[in-house]
């Protein structure tokens, strides 16, 4: 739902999913691009999330710490939402630098942690790695039913 519907979460700005998570594959839920090329990795957790949130979230980025064009190419592929070969084409299509060289596509990344709340662990150690410049994120959210409308 959050992969296909990014803006949810990103509601100030324009995001590309590139990936989604597989059952029984280690990897984060999803991987996205913003218009400056920077490799949004994203867990989402469906209830409480704690301190050990923060470090599978850490090992996924490390994953892709030095991610080659080619390997974000081939998540593309896994995702299985557009047709071989268009991640560059599509990439450009929204972002910032029309001219956005093909190999620094991923180089930098953001991660977030997505999920209804957290423990106070979880928040002080977010804390301190955005007091350290680490781009982490923990955006809460809440399902909402019909019933719940304004």
């Amino acid at each position: 739902w959050i992969a296909d519907n990014p803006q949810l979460i990103f509601p100030n700005e324009e995001i590309l999913t590139i990936g989604q998570s597989i059952s029984g594959r280690s990897m984060a839920d999803v991987l996205a691009l913003d218009t400056t090329g920077n490799l949004i990795i994203i867990e989402i957790k469906r209830d409480w999330s704690n301190r050990k949130t923060i470090g599978q979230l850490l090992e996924y980025a490390a994953k892709f710490k030095d991610v080659s064009y080619d390997r974000l190419a081939e998540e593309v592929k896994k995702y299985n939402k557009w047709e071989e070969g268009e991640l560059y084409d599509k990439f450009l299509d929204f972002a910032d630098d029309k001219e956005f060289p093909r190999k620094d596509i991923g180089k930098r990344q953001r991660v977030m942690i997505v999920a209804p709340d957290s423990d106070s662990g979880l928040k002080r150690v977010i804390d301190w790695l955005k007091d350290y410049g680490v781009p982490v994120e923990f955006v809460p959210f809440g399902v909402c039913q019909e019933s719940c409308r304004i």
